[in-house]
């Protein structure tokens, strides 16, 4: 049987720092996460080759519905995570921090959010001109974080792109995995602090508000915005991959691309400064 990853999220479960973050430990029953967890295929994701220091793997939905080697337990939890049923747990949980945090996302598809046509991310990504196909596409990403050589971070600060609604991670920490960090950090601007871009933003630019450690069975979603500035804290050597699942949502269509407004990277620095100097 299919669990959702919000069937046991409370309303005490979201944080709301400036942005909005809902964090959920035992987010599945037991046996349907030992069961995911015991058959994770990791090498489907990453390959037999040797892998690179702590570096970012991930395969799409659409991709691993096509391999028949994935177990049919996987299948079944991505295609129902992509499907207008996941969206409207979705929709119970967040339309109302949705409507405050973008009240233009209505009238530019011309809809209500739970009224949104659902559609599976194309494997190509976001560059695939069949994503606008739909309002919005979901992928549920099969994922890891390849072993620590050298302790870094996978990704430090950032801002996602302004066409992604949400995302979401689901750990799947292997019970041996001894190492440290790995954890998802969000932060804010210093006051008066200003990058110039919105990746590989400089960590000497930003402060950590809140953090979710890399733990077996969590989940951790939050909506997109010009706020949620967040990244990986750096991880110890380690053996083992860090191991998730990536939950996303995407709009490609509406009159006008992106939720942001403006939609410019200085309008988008703009706003993050003003709220730095709250």
């Amino acid at each position: 049987m299919t669990h959702s990853v919000l069937s046991r999220i409370r309303p005490d479960q979201i944080r709301r720092n400036g942005f909005v973050v809902g964090i959920i430990e035992n987010a599945l029953p037991d046996d349907c996460y030992q069961a995911l967890a015991e058959t994770f295929p990791t090498e489907f994701i990453a390959g037999p080759q040797p892998l690179d220091n702590n570096v970012a793997y991930r395969k799409s939905t659409a991709e691993a519905l096509s391999r028949p080697e994935i177990p049919s337990i996987w299948k079944d939890f991505l295609s129902y995570h992509c499907s207008k049923a996941f969206f409207a747990e979705f929709c119970d949980v967040f339309e109302e921090d949705i409507a405050r945090l973008h009240p233009g996302l209505e009238a530019n598809f011309g809809k209500p959010l739970a009224a949104f046509d659902v559609g599976v991310r194309a494997s190509d990504g976001a560059d695939d001109p069949s994503n606008a196909d739909c309002d919005l596409v979901l992928d549920a990403q099969l994922s890891i974080n390849s072993p620590v050589f050298e302790p870094s971070s996978v990704r430090g600060p950032h801002l996602d792109s302004p066409r992604k609604l949400f995302n979401a991670l689901l750990y799947l920490r292997h019970p041996d995995d001894e190492s440290t960090g790995g954890d998802l950090e969000f932060y804010r601007l210093k006051k008066g602090r200003l990058p110039g871009e919105t990746t590989a933003i400089d960590p000497d630019l930003v402060e950590i508000v809140d953090s979710v450690p890399y733990g077996a069975n969590t989940l951790v979603m939050f909506i997109n915005c010009p706020h949620a500035l967040h990244g990986v804290s750096p991880r110890s050597v380690a053996p083992m991959p860090r191991r998730y699942v990536n939950f996303l949502g995407e709009c490609h269509g509406g009159k006008s691309a992106g939720f942001f407004r403006p939609p410019d990277r200085q309008g988008l620095w703009r706003s993050l400064l003003a709220s730095a100097r709250v």
